[in-house]
């Protein structure tokens, strides 16, 4: 009875590499189709990733350039601020000094018509020089 089991126990396991030997082959073959594609993805991937980092270089760059001319910006607008204020200053004191001149020779104006009155009524009612 024993060497019955033992048969039975070899064509089962004869059976079972019978199986495997074609199962083993195919996970081989399978195994090598994807080395395949991974060496295939992996190249075609390299150019695009150095691709990927030029470009990101290049961003930084931009972004570089785009931090110094909103620096300059903010230095120009901080100047022509100041311009203004000072225009604004110098408008203020013409301004005023306008309106002193006007004073003044509103004044100058109304006095020497005045003093041209008096002379010529003095003139007509004293009788002259």
């Amino acid at each position: 009875m024993g060497d019955i089991a033992i048969i039975i126990m070899a064509l089962a396991v004869l059976v079972l590499v019978v199986f495997l030997i074609p199962l083993l082959f195919e996970i081989k073959r399978t195994l090598q189709r994807f080395n395949t594609f991974m060496d295939r993805t992996e190249a075609e991937l390299l150019p695009t990733v150095e691709e990927l980092r030029g470009t990101l270089h290049n961003m930084k760059a931009i972004t570089e350039d785009v931090e110094t001319v909103t620096e300059n910006v903010k230095d120009i607008t901080s100047l022509l601020e100041e311009t203004v204020k000072a225009l604004t200053g110098v408008r203020n004191v013409i301004y005023n000094l306008q309106k002193e001149t006007n004073a003044t020779i509103a004044g100058l104006r109304e006095g020497v018509k005045t003093g041209f009155k008096v002379f010529v009524k003095s003139l007509t009612t004293k009788g002259g020089v």
